[in-house]
């Protein structure tokens, strides 16, 4: 059996890297907004945002997983 301290340690580099992708995420976000914006588009796609979040709970692995996946995105 593994160490407490070793699997905490694994958990504290995975959300180091969950935060960075999904500060990532949220300048790429910014600049489709402000893409949209100065293109004089709507930028709310509802269509395309509930496709997306349909497509990131295929991704998931537990029906957990799914609801925890959608709760993420939709925010």
């Amino acid at each position: 059996m593994r160490d407490l301290s070793e699997i905490r340690d694994e958990i504290d580099g995975i959300d180091r890297g969950i935060v960075e992708l999904f500060e990532e995420r949220l300048r790429l976000v910014t600049q489709v907004a402000e893409y949209k914006i100065a293109n004089s588009r709507q930028v709310l796609d509802r269509g395309r945002e509930l496709s997306k979040l349909t497509a990131l709970e295929e991704l998931a692995g537990t029906d957990f997983s799914r609801k925890s996946i959608r709760e993420l995105f939709e925010q």
